[in-house]
């Protein structure tokens, strides 16, 4: 009994810190039990995984190493929605202290805003907000992030919105 009690002790711990760090907790919070959303939630334990996986090719190992610097993820998505776009702007209206607008993208089917929040020239979260006409979504990474590597993994991983991240180097 000492031991289940001992762990979901270090659990909370561990949920508190992470909500302290991250970027969406106040608005995912809002909507965490609202079936119509999907909730996504990974761990760093997950992400330290992979560190014991040997990439083939050298871009597969960049990736892995850019993931093992990452410390957890957080994703908020409502599909099939007639309001993406209201809950883009309510999400972008949302305090957020210590973040930064990185960049926005806008056109006629969908808004995107990106985020980060730094510390010693570190980018230590990147948050994603995204509305269009049917869909919205959330999406906080945090670790060490290296902006440019991360647009690697988005192209490997297929993962909507980060692949943005490549305009930066145009705009410079």
């Amino acid at each position: 009994m000492k031991k289940g009690t001992f762990i979901i002790g270090l659990l909370l711990a561990t949920a508190t810190a992470f909500a302290q760090v991250d970027g969406i907790s106040t608005f995912f919070s809002k909507y965490e039990n609202d079936p119509a959303y999907t909730k996504v939630t990974v761990s760093g334990k997950m992400f330290s995984l992979f560190t014991h996986i040997e990439g083939e090719t050298a871009e597969e190992k960049e990736i892995l190493k850019t993931i093992s610097k990452l410390n957890g993820m957080k994703m908020l998505v409502r599909d099939n929605t007639t309001n993406g776009k209201q809950l883009y702007q309510q999400a972008v209206k949302t305090k957020m202290p210590g973040f930064e607008v990185l960049m926005t993208v806008q056109d006629k089917d969908e808004d995107l805003q990106f985020y980060i929040k730094e510390q010693s020239g570190i980018v230590r979260e990147l948050l994603l907000i995204g509305g269009g006409t049917t869909e919205f979504f959330m999406l906080s990474l945090t670790g060490d992030i290296d902006l440019k590597q991360l647009s690697k993994l988005s192209r490997a991983m297929d993962i909507n919105g980060l692949d943005k991240l490549d305009n930066l180097d145009k705009k410079k």
